[in-house]
């Protein structure tokens, strides 16, 4: 068994004036932002000789996984006398969690014959993933002389569920083409 976390909080100012030929302008930048990641892993082998020439190994990996980000950002933009001229608001947050189990068999077989082996092997993997994000935005334009043009929001819901599921098999018969190799 194995488990680990990552956890990663960031707290951002920035301020910036840019001078254009005729004017310059003003930004102000706030950053919020909180990560974080778990997992839990499991792994286990079994390997039984059953005779000198049979053997069967059985392998098993299960993972769980989840992980959170919250981000809220402000931005400020101010004309060259010092005045508003718009203002935006971000608030973003992500949920996502996983799971991923890998299982595969195998039968190994010797014969008497030095070199000549036949194996036997089967695989199972499957993962899930859901997660969901939330993103809103809104922008207030203070110049703006049409009421329609002062505020521009945006409010998404994404939503994603993922499942694959893999199933494979294989057989091997290796013969040796000379004594000496």
């Amino acid at each position: 068994y194995f488990y680990n976390q990552t956890r990663l909080t960031l707290d951002q100012y920035q301020s910036k004036k840019t001078f254009l030929q005729d004017n310059s302008f003003t930004t102000i930048d706030t950053t919020n932002q909180s990560n974080f990641r778990g997992n839990h892993s499991i792994g286990t082998r079994f390997e039984q000789m059953v005779d000198s020439s049979n053997t069967v190994i059985a392998k098993v990996n299960l993972r769980f996984s989840t992980n959170t980000i919250a981000t809220k950002e402000a931005e400020r933009n101010f004309s060259e006398a010092n005045a508003l001229r718009t203002a935006t608001e971000l608030n973003n947050s992500s949920d996502v969690s996983s799971f991923n189990l890998t299982s595969n068999v195998i039968y190994r077989h010797k014969f008497k014959k030095k070199g000549r082996t036949f194996a036997a092997s089967s695989t199972l993997s499957t993962s899930s993933t859901d997660g969901t994000d939330n993103i809103r935005s809104l922008t207030r334009f203070f110049n703006a002389t049409n009421v329609n043009d002062q505020i521009r929001a945006i409010s998404q819901l994404n939503q994603n569920a993922n499942t694959t599921t893999m199933i494979k098999a294989g057989v091997n018969y290796l013969e040796p083409l000379s004594k000496k190799v």
